[in-house]
């Protein structure tokens, strides 16, 4: 093969940028600037460089020039159309700046969306590297690696790590420095007047502060070290991370100085509660004279912060963290166990009371720290850049234009619409909201889970207010008097039922169970577990095989987080062996069924013997699932068209009689997926894949009427099919019943993953 040269490459960098408060877009910020400087260029009139930038949904950004294109964190439709602006650009190489935590999708993965678009060769530097990853963030990396022509890490130890538990070949990993600002080996006296603190010796921790950073330690070490060191100053520099402070607010920040105040420290501890500009931070950095990092975690493999001071050559202690470990050997610092004050605190005295020890340790520290110096760097990073072009070979091309994506993107808008503040609307005509017929707790109730499912998936505030929103309309439909679950609301706000409803109340702990065991806060996840508890005592006497099903649902995942509770263990035992009573006593040879007629959401049954059985390891109810599912999915498949015809709701199909062929709804869809999905979980028969495929596929058009169920233009699903063709109206029902099936058919993607499985590419 024959290499291209190249002198200057043209660079898309894809990353978070300034001035959006992120390591990550400094650290990318720093490679453009200094790649501009290593050819005496101004960044920002810079031909050869390009960036897209990663924007946390809430937020818009006021970027530099060379930011050409924005991808809206959580909207995977921006990752594939980055890959387009891309691959339609000048540019010779891309180069991905990755952390899990900047990107969408399950473990970020939307950025695989970019990547199987590219045309482009790419490099892609790491700067997290898990030891032991979830199974998601393994193929997450793993997919990253596979398509790029070198990754580069920033310690040395993430080499063996990537060599042995993601299998990249050694020769595709490359080593370069983090990066950090050239910094004339200065007296710390020089910039103290500006912090009021002349004649006091300061001690500084600096980043993005969250829980995991072990600040607590640090403030009860110096209350230690004043003892001793009476003018002794913490500085403690940096504002609450951003996705901290969106899910606990300022908590820890809080708790930190309050811990202040218990040890009557107020004049040794200053907090500065701001993003520093590079300027400010060498100020900081060079008034400081030892620098500390208490981190609680070991697995951290890159500190942009250590490096930094480092490279300024402050007297550094840390716990031992990797990235620690490897930068303050051979004493270019001193490491003190994790969790341990009294060690930090002897550590700083005995720096503090010992000149030539503390010179030295800054003098190694700032030797070592010339090969971190952002000259050095950007022009390793350029030389690799440069070499990823020369051997980004034909085999990578094709491999890469052949992949596509192939998952319906998840499109919230009709949902968004139906919602307003009480909760979802029932019915539409058309697409538009008909408030005359109110709401009913059994669409909340559906609501809560695509909402939950939305918030998993994307991690957006925005959701969390949905899911208040849904969760405060089942509380209000939990009647205490009653002990029971009303269903119907009129547009005024009043409940219109003449009888307590079973079936809503087992929807109720099927929806209540998911959301306690995916609940993005403890406030929600509380109140989840209080009315689920509430319900499920007054369930026993229940007697629709649907609403068992539903509690028997809503209890596994509630027992999948409290398995020790007896009471809804005992209760769904009670259920599923009445479930299977009823079957034994009604089934013959030609009839699997546990009633005399197939009505309405018939796959919740064996939904809740795949879920109850595959949870506890019951072989005996797997199998009546399976054979129970198989027997109604042949009822209801059209295997000379290869497609599903679902049971109508005119009539419904009676023992010994032909089915309504006619209306067929979507949430008959939804039962069949959930089901079919569990049934994949629990014995990994690519059947369930193929039933769920069908059902996808029965909403894009192939089902007994050949039209389009979901809406494109919408985001809603129509009402169903009847012989003249689709009903064209979009009601809660059938919209939720198509967010949750294409939720399942992301879910099976990741479950899929989890077995090793490489997703089937070639479907819907």
């Amino acid at each position: 093969m024959k290499k291209v040269s190249v002198k200057k490459p043209k660079i898309g960098f894809i990353s978070t940028y300034i001035p959006r408060e992120c390591g990550i877009g400094t650290f990318t910020n720093d490679i453009v600037k200094n790649i501009s400087k290593l050819h005496k260029i101004n960044e920002q009139e810079n031909p050869n460089t390009l960036v897209v930038a990663i924007s946390d949904k809430d937020n818009f950004y006021s970027y530099p020039a060379e930011v050409k294109f924005e991808i809206n964190q959580q909207n995977r439709k921006n990752y594939i159309n980055a890959a387009h602006f891309l691959n339609n650009s000048d540019i010779d190489i891309v180069n991905i700046q990755h952390e899990f935590g900047i990107f969408g999708g399950y473990d970020g993965n939307f950025i695989l969306d970019t990547v199987n678009k590219l045309r482009k060769p790419i490099v892609t530097t790491f700067h997290t590297v898990l030891e032991n990853p979830s199974i998601g963030q393994k193929t997450v990396i793993e997919e990253l690696s596979s398509n790029s022509v070198y990754v580069v890490v920033l310690a040395r130890r993430a080499i063996n790590i990537l060599k042995n538990i993601y299998k990249i070949p050694e020769k595709k990993i490359v080593f370069i420095e983090h990066g950090a600002p050239n910094v004339s080996f200065m007296d710390s006296s020089y910039y103290k007047s500006d912090f009021n603190a002349s004649g006091r010796k300061i001690i500084l921790t600096f980043g993005l502060i969250n829980p995991n950073k072990g600040i607590e330690y640090g403030i009860k070490a110096i209350s230690k070290i004043a003892k001793k060191h009476p003018n002794i100053l913490y500085i403690i520099l940096g504002t609450t991370h951003p996705e901290v402070k969106k899910q606990f607010g300022e908590e820890y920040r809080m708790s930190l100085e309050l811990l202040v105040k218990k040890y009557g420290i107020e004049e040794n501890v200053e907090f500065f509660n701001y993003f520093v500009t590079k300027k400010e931070l060498i100020k900081f950095l060079i008034a400081s004279d030892i620098y500390l990092t208490p981190y609680l975690s070991k697995e951290q493999i890159v500190s942009g912060t250590l490096a930094y001071a480092l490279t300024c050559g402050k007297a550094l202690v840390s716990t031992p963290y990797w990235y620690a470990e490897e930068l303050l050997a051979e004493e270019r610092g001193i490491l003190v166990p994790f969790k341990d004050e009294d060690a930090i605190a002897d550590a700083v005295n005995a720096l503090l009371e010992n000149e030539k020890n503390f010179s030295q340790y800054r003098k190694n520290a700032y030797d070592y720290g010339r090969e971190f110096v952002w000259d050095s760097v950007a022009d390793k990073f350029e030389k690799v850049f440069t070499r990823a072009i020369e051997n980004y070979s034909d085999t990578m091309k094709k491999s890469s234009a052949i992949k596509r994506t192939i998952l319906p993107e998840i499109n919230l808008n009709h949902f968004k619409i139906m919602t307003d503040d009480t909760g979802i609307f029932q019915h539409c005509t058309m697409n538009i909201p008909n408030r005359e017929f109110g709401y009913t707790t059994d669409d909340n109730a559906r609501a809560l889970i695509v909402a939950v499912k939305n918030w998993n998936m994307s991690k957006s505030d925005e959701n969390i207010e949905y899911i208040t929103r849904y969760l405060s309309f089942l509380l209000y439909a939990y009647d205490d008097n009653a002990e029971g679950v009303r269903n119907f609301m009129n547009y005024q706000r009043i409940w219109t039922d003449t009888k307590i409803s079973e079936d809503t109340a087992g929807r109720m702990v099927w929806a209540l169970g998911y959301c306690l065991k995916h609940a993005p806060n403890n406030a929600i996840h509380i109140i989840s577990i209080n009315l689920f508890k509430k319900i499920i005592s007054n369930v026993t006497h229940f007697t629709s095989p649907r609403a068992w099903s539903f509690v028997v649902i809503g209890s596994v995942f509630y027992l999948s987080i409290y398995p020790g509770d007896l009471e809804v263990k005992n209760i769904s035992t009670v259920l599923i062996k009445r479930m299977l009573d009823q079957l034994n006593n009604n089934k013959d040879k030609d009839w699997m069924w546990l009633e005399d007629i197939l009505s309405y959401e018939n796959a919740r049954i064996p939904q809740a013997f795949f879920s109850y059985g595959g949870f506890f390891d019951e072989k005996k109810i797997l199998l009546s699932a399976k054979n129970t599912f198989r027997w109604i999915m042949d009822i209801q498949t059209d295997k000379v068209n290869n497609r599903l015809s679902l049971i109508g709701n005119k009539g419904w199909m009676k023992r010994d009689k032909v089915k309504a062929k006619f209306d067929q709804q979507p949430v008959e869809i939804a039962a069949i997926i959930d089901a079919a999905y569990e049934g994949y979980k629990y014995t990994k028969d690519p059947y369930y894949e193929e039933v769920i495929e069908l059902g996808i596929d029965w909403f894009l058009g192939n089902n007994d009427v050949g039209g389009n169920v979901y809406d494109f233009n919408s985001g809603g699903s129509r009402d169903g099919i009847h012989s003249l063709g689709v009903n064209l109206n979009e009601g809660a029902e059938s919209t939720l019943s198509w967010l949750l099936s294409l939720h399942r058919l992301y879910d099976l993607h990741q479950l899929k993953i989890k077995s090793g499985e490489k997703y089937s590419e070639n479907k819907s």
